[in-house]
């Protein structure tokens, strides 16, 4: 049995944001995420094989009424712990998430694109290679697209078919590695730890 990751309560974000603050680097968060689950997570609601702190069987999707509550649960964590000031929720899929923070940058109602893009991906084969399409052209020159569960096939397979098809800075990624011990090359990806990097030029 394993233990239920603090991720689907927010956990990612809360490490951003705990890191953003301690640097004081004035950065902003946007968490775009439907909140609804993804396959898996519908799967192992009924019989899960995931422990959570109280040892009993953790439900990803704390249903009620047939209905999801993990954005309940991410706020509670957000404000919890005190960073509703540096991050903001939108309820929608990635893809709408990014094409709205694009328009609104090329309507000139935000001043600055992201630099750096999360990708927490819906782990199915095809839809994390559109979460990536969208995502590498949200970003600028130098920007850097990441992501992690690099152990799921689907992930690894988007992943490497996209990083052979863009402009990836190669000479980010030979600092990288030069700078980071126990990390690894697939290609044009950067690999620590689980989490997969592509720089883009």
């Amino acid at each position: 049995m394993a233990r239920a990751r603090s991720i689907c309560g927010g956990g990612s974000s809360l490490k951003v944001a705990k890191s953003v603050k301690r640097h004081n680097s004035g950065t902003g968060i946007i968490c775009c995420d439907p909140f609804s689950g993804d396959v898996n997570m519908w799967d192992w609601e009924k019989d899960s094989r995931i422990l959570g702190n109280d040892g009993k069987p953790y439900k990803f999707l704390g249903l009620e009424n047939g209905i999801p509550t993990i954005y309940q649960r991410f706020l509670a964590n957000i404000f919890f712990n005190g960073h509703n000031d540096v991050i903001t929720p939108i309820q929608a899929t990635s893809v709408v998430g990014i094409k709205l923070i694009k328009r609104l940058f090329e309507q000139k109602r935000i001043s600055i694109q992201p630099t750096v893009i999360y990708l927490d991906s819906a782990h199915e084969i095809d839809e994390t290679y559109l979460e990536l399409v969208n995502a590498w052209n949200c970003l600028p020159s130098g920007g850097i697209l990441f992501g992690d569960d690099w152990m799921w096939e689907a992930v690894q397979a988007d992943v490497l078919k996209f990083s052979i098809e863009v402009l990836v800075d190669h000479d980010r990624l030979e600092k990288a590695m030069n700078h980071i011990m126990n990390s690894e090359l697939a290609g044009n990806i950067f690999l620590f730890q689980g989490q997969w990097v592509l720089f883009k030029k």
